[in-house]
């Protein structure tokens, strides 16, 4: 076939929370040319990372990893676990256990999980009883920011406060994929000792460069491995050599690896339109956004709540307006869901696969047709029983498109066998948040001063 005619191409919607489409402002920015080497370059990109760090709240180091999602993973745990050391695996989630199945095997490293009910609110006390159990000799605590799986934002900021209190030698490893920059990130203040995310998701660029915060602690622990890292390519001391301990005095220098330059410029789009916005009304922006679509996908079903995923205990939730449990008082405090991913159930009854083709087909929408719930014994990522609805992406949270996206999820779903169906009800939820995006500056035309 030619290209021409795989016309998805140019007209499908994408509401994947990732593997984001260029929007007109990121292929702008991709446009320009650049040698990667060059003394000029070299200082393009450190402003850049110090415009990463600024907004992850960190003075520790930032070292990139070109590659997949995957690669990142592997570095953290190449780079700062050893064979025969135990890291703790807390798993509410598919992508909590991602490290502990897939990556941790191969480098011999002993994960232990703790596992909790990946639809509702972790349970601290929970953790904090296994942290005071493998407390002895535990090298290392992972957890997701945000569970791509569910949509569920995970209490960082607590957690970091147990690992500290229980078990003050062990890194604290996160993996922020789906969350920053999205949602708020207070790296060092957190008690984070290694932060990891991806260029796909939240910068809203190509997949191919990853970024690992390391501080103090994280190093100290790396320059004391008694064994090398097994994987040159991602081990962090190849990267931080590359492109941390590079000339300072803006001379342009070789590199080992290739730099894929046209994908760091579609992530200095969004650090830009960061900038312009300003942190706060940036994050408000996705807040807003996140829960328009919370709001609308709630409101079109009687009773309420039925097809979100956390929907069973969403009367246990202080509510969608509730802050990010991070940045509440205390973890009961806050919301469950988070401000870039909503997870969808399908109904019983529902004809998934009809469903699916309305949605597509019919409506040109696109999201990740997998549901919640893998089974480890057959070796499935997920089940077929629902979606995700990404609120990632700059694209995904304009107002037209959150429209059409309730629109054709409640057209879909009536047309795939569910009754009772009120997609108006969820349209007026969803706009009456976004009344808001005027709060923030997020208009069509720019605001007067």
């Amino acid at each position: 076939m030619d290209i021409d005619d795989y016309r998805s191409f140019d007209w499908e919607m994408s509401y994947l929370p990732g593997v984001s489409g260029l929007q007109p402002r990121w292929l702008r920015y991709m446009m320009r040319p650049s040698s990667g080497t060059g003394a000029e370059f070299m200082r393009y990109y450190r402003e850049t990372v110090e415009m990463l760090r600024k907004l992850m709240h960190t003075d520790a180091d930032l070292v990139p990893i070109v590659g997949s999602g995957r690669a990142v993973i592997d570095s953290v745990i190449n780079s700062f676990l050893e064979p025969g050391e135990k890291a703790l695996f807390i798993d509410n989630g598919y992508w909590g256990r991602y490290a502990a199945d897939l990556i941790a095997p191969n480098y011999d490293v002993k994960a232990k999980l703790h596992t909790q009910d990946a639809h509702q609110q972790l349970d601290l006390d929970k953790l904090e009883k296994d942290l005071k159990e493998e407390k002895d000799d535990l090298k290392a605590v992972h957890v997701c920011h945000v569970e791509t799986e569910t949509g569920a934002v995970n209490p960082i900021k607590q957690i970091g406060e147990l690992v500290k209190k229980h078990a003050p030698d062990a890194l604290y490893l996160v993996d922020s994929a789906s969350a920053f920059p999205g949602n708020a990130l207070r790296t060092d203040e957190w008690g984070i000792d290694v932060d990891y995310y991806v260029s796909h998701k939240g910068l809203n660029a190509s997949t191919g460069i990853n970024w690992i915060s390391v501080n103090d602690k994280a190093w100290e622990k790396f320059n004391n491995r008694k064994t090398r890292p097994r994987s040159w390519y991602t081990s962090i001391k190849t990267w931080y050599d590359q492109w941390v301990k590079f000339p300072t005095d803006g001379t342009s220098r070789h590199t080992q690896a290739s730099f894929p330059n046209v994908i760091f410029h579609a992530i200095r789009a969004r650090l830009d339109l960061i900038e312009e916005m300003g942190e706060e009304n940036y994050l408000k922006k996705n807040e807003i956004a996140g829960r328009a679509i919370r709001m609308g996908v709630r409101n079109m079903t009687d009773p309420k709540n039925k097809l979100v995923v956390m929907g069973p205990w969403c009367e246990h939730c202080p509510g969608c307006e509730a802050k990010d449990p991070n940045l509440a008082g205390k973890v009961e405090e806050g919301r469950y869901c988070s401000d870039t991913i909503l997870g969808v159930m399908y109904p019983e009854g529902v004809d998934s696969e009809k469903f699916r083709d309305n949605f597509t087909n019919r409506f040109w929408l696109v999201a990740p047709h997998v549901g919640f719930g893998d089974s480890r014994e057959d070796g499935l990522m997920y089940q077929w029983n629902g979606f995700r609805i990404g609120s990632i992406k700059e694209d995904q949270q304009y107002p037209r498109n959150i429209v059409a996206m309730i629109v054709a999820l409640g057209m879909s779903l009536e047309a795939s066998g569910m009754s009772g169906v009120n997609w108006a009800r969820g349209v007026e939820a969803a706009v009456k948040v976004m009344e808001e995006y005027d709060d923030v500056g997020f208009t069509l035309f720019r605001q007067e001063k």
